[in-house]
């Protein structure tokens, strides 16, 4: 915004030095106030895209927890009725009791797999609580994550979500996070559910932009907020890849669409 000052120069006749001082100094003060508001607005526009950011992050962990809570509820319901079922049958019957002579108990051994599933448990600078699994945890987290591969592979989309779910979960700091919440949000886009794909997503972009499955997230947010009708959203999606990742393989696709 450009004032015009010209009127500063001008020396109409009946204008005094006094009055010509007051208006500059007016016109100094009003420069000052927008010069001020320019960088409140920086300010808050970075503020703002830092809370976009920790939003996402926490939808998709959100949305993990919520699909394994639903999972759990599950399986319980299924265990109380086999439960129910086999105490009516028994009920009907009278057991035959048998004397059954007691034997010491056998000295106990050491586990030797417990050594390498122990979890440890410290206190940050920041007051985190961190742990740290070995052996056999890290073998089972592994063999997870290529479970959900194998049954995405295999075109079984919700056990890929499954697993895939229960990897995230249980591993928060495992390396291949990105992949597979990528991959997860792969199987929400392919079953039709862009929703949920979206917000994975935007965690995959916005958890780990150094990852090489970043420009591919963005590349598919396009496209699933464009499904959605969200044409803001997925405008934002391809500039944000035009700028962030312009040499990567999603960026030229999307250039010759």
């Amino acid at each position: 915004m450009q004032l015009d000052q010209s009127w500063l120069v001008r020396r109409p006749k009946g204008l005094s030095p006094l009055i010509r001082a007051v208006a500059r100094s007016r016109w100094l003060g009003l420069s000052l106030l927008l010069v001020v508001g320019c960088a409140s607005n920086a300010g808050l526009e970075q503020d703002l895209n830092s809370l976009r950011t920790e939003m996402a992050s926490l939808r998709a962990r959100e949305g993990a927890l919520s699909e394994r809570l639903e999972a759990i509820e599950r399986a319980q319901n299924g265990r109380v009725q086999a439960v129910r079922s086999d105490v009516s049958e028994a009920s009907d019957e009278r057991p035959e009791l048998k004397v059954v002579r007691l034997k010491p108990p056998a000295p106990e051994q050491e586990d030797p797999l417990a050594s390498e599933t122990r979890i440890r448990i410290r206190s940050t600078s920041g007051g985190l609580v961190e742990e740290e699994a070995s052996g056999v945890a890290k073998e089972a987290a592994g063999a997870e994550f290529k479970l959900g591969k194998t049954l995405f592979e295999k075109k079984s989309w919700d056990g890929a979500i499954a697993a895939f779910t229960n990897f995230i979960t249980q591993n928060p700091r495992d390396p291949n996070l990105a992949e597979a919440t990528h991959l997860r949000a792969m199987a929400y886009s392919v079953k039709n559910d862009p929703s949920r794909a979206a917000e994975q997503f935007e965690a995959v972009v916005e958890s780990y932009p150094d990852s090489p499955f970043a420009p591919d997230a963005l590349l598919e947010l396009a496209r699933v907020r464009d499904k959605l009708g969200d044409k803001a959203a997925a405008d934002r999606a391809r500039t944000r890849l035009k700028s962030d990742y312009p040499k990567s393989a999603a960026a030229k696709k999307l250039e010759k669409r």
